[in-house]
């Protein structure tokens, strides 16, 4: 990408993800097959699929089909950025372990309290993941794993993490500063562009590795002033990286980032030593504060930069104490001998706080007295749609007659309790109700002439 390009970021130019890149012009070779990875470690996403039961009997059928999908199985029980770190944790045991001269597995409760004692005083803050390693190991092994075991390697972890503390939070840089930094020497492994790699990918908050594996597809950089338009204008084309090293077609290490990272750090003012703090992550927490300082609400910002938990809050939690020297303009009451007036300035930061907890509860008391109207809203629709369904489930399901035995007067029946005339039956055992309406032939008994018995007779005469 041309260098006035890179200058005109933040002047007008916009970037965004593309689902598709320009086309490469036709006289370009590729330089590798669509869709293959930078390095074996690279994450594969594979294309949606639902199950094939077919592809599977397939398999099943065909012996080195089988042997290839058994092999991919197993290999991809870990990441393959992580098998060597799994494997690197059970040979520091089987190290140590020979240094203490006992056998390294299977695990027991003493050997468990030995590797816990050197994690412990080696000060690793990943005993939790060591010990996990272990037991997966002593499992693989054939040996059995106890509630004995369990409770040793719990109780382990919990020494080893006693007053260790809350890990420590990588620095993180100013993003708006970069504006000021020329471009700083690349490292080797590193980007060629160190500055302009920083500054566009934590607009994003990428990771290291997110943004060294970028192709030129995954990235489109529009300019109508300028024109920049895709990389693929510089002969590139869509599987090429979008970020190289020094070396033409050579993607920056994990390594070379991080150093690039640290280099731009020392560039901004930190110490060496401060800049071996920075890690592969420091661009995401760059971005997030440069959000959080232009205003966006925090979870829109969690949101964009893909965090599906609280660690947000770690990242942001320095950015509103910005400037908090100006809270407390207090402090500039002074004698005119310089000094502070203690009383004075108590009595102001008295009354600040009286009128902030005055402003506090008036606007609890209001949200109390809103939230109580909502529930007695509530309450009247419930009582109504109460009442509602038992009207409805008693003209549904109770019987339409009743018969006044004592006057043998057939009765239209209104609700559960009373009759349409108002003869309330739940205050009399003279009665019986019945689904079958009255015989007009019968001479014993008479049907209630009451207005309010003939309408619901009526009623139910058209429903029958």
């Amino acid at each position: 990408m041309e260098k006035d390009a890179w200058a005109s970021w933040g002047q007008g130019a916009s970037t965004r993800p593309s689902s598709s890149a320009a086309r490469p012009a036709p006289s370009t070779p590729a330089t590798a097959a669509p869709g293959t990875p930078f390095r074996k470690t690279e994450p594969v996403v594979k294309p949606y699929a639902t199950g094939n039961r077919a592809r599977a009997q397939e398999v099943a059928e065909d012996p080195e089909e089988f042997k290839r999908a058994m092999e991919e199985f197993q290999n991809d029980k870990f990441a393959a950025s992580n098998q060597a770190t799994h494997g690197a944790r059970v040979q520091w045991w089987t190290h140590r372990a020979a240094s203490l001269d006992v056998e390294p597995f299977p695990l027991t409760v003493a050997t468990i309290d030995m590797a816990g004692a050197l994690l412990k005083a080696g000060q690793y803050r990943s005993a939790a993941q060591y010990f996990a390693a272990l037991k997966r190991e002593h499992i693989l092994n054939s040996h059995s794993w106890g509630d004995d075991l369990t409770l040793a390697v719990r109780d382990a972890i919990r020494s080893c993490v006693r007053g260790i503390g809350a890990d420590k939070q990588c620095p993180a840089l100013d993003l708006r500063k970069l504006e000021h930094i020329k471009e700083v020497e690349a490292v080797e492994g590193g980007p060629a562009k160190t500055v302009e790699t920083v500054i566009l990918f934590a607009f994003f908050a990428c990771r290291e590795m997110e943004a060294a594996l970028r192709k030129v597809k995954h990235v489109q950089i529009e300019d109508t002033n300028r024109g920049c338009g895709a990389a693929t204008e510089n002969g590139n084309v869509e599987d090429d990286p979008l970020i190289v090293t020094d070396k033409p077609k050579k993607t920056p290490t994990k390594q070379g980032m991080v150093k690039a990272f640290r280099r731009v750090a020392v560039a901004l003012g930190l110490t060496e030593e401060e800049a071996q703090e920075i890690t592969g992550h420091i661009l995401r927490p760059m971005g997030a504060q440069l959000m959080a300082r232009k205003g966006i609400e925090f979870y829109k910002i969690q949101l964009f930069c893909r965090w599906g938990s609280d660690v947000i809050l770690k990242y942001l939690r320095e950015v509103p104490l910005e400037n908090s020297d100006q809270w407390l303009d207090l402090l500039a009451l002074e004698m005119p001998n310089g000094h502070p007036k203690s009383t004075k300035m108590v009595k102001a930061i008295q009354n600040a706080l009286e009128t902030q907890s005055t402003q506090v509860l008036q606007e609890a008391n209001q949200t109390k007295q809103e939230i109580d109207k909502i529930l007695e809203e509530l309450r009247a629709k419930s009582l109504a749609m109460n009442e509602k369904w038992t009207e409805e489930l008693s003209r549904k399901f109770l019987p339409k007659f009743l018969l006044n035995t004592h006057s043998q007067t057939f009765h239209a029946v209104k609700d559960a309790f009373t009759t349409g005339c108002g003869f309330e039956c739940r205050n009399s055992r003279d009665f019986k109700f019945s689904h079958e309406p009255p015989n007009p032939d019968s001479e014993s008994f008479h049907m209630c002439e009451k207005a309010g018995c003939i309408k619901l007779f009526e009623v139910v005469a058209k429903a029958l």
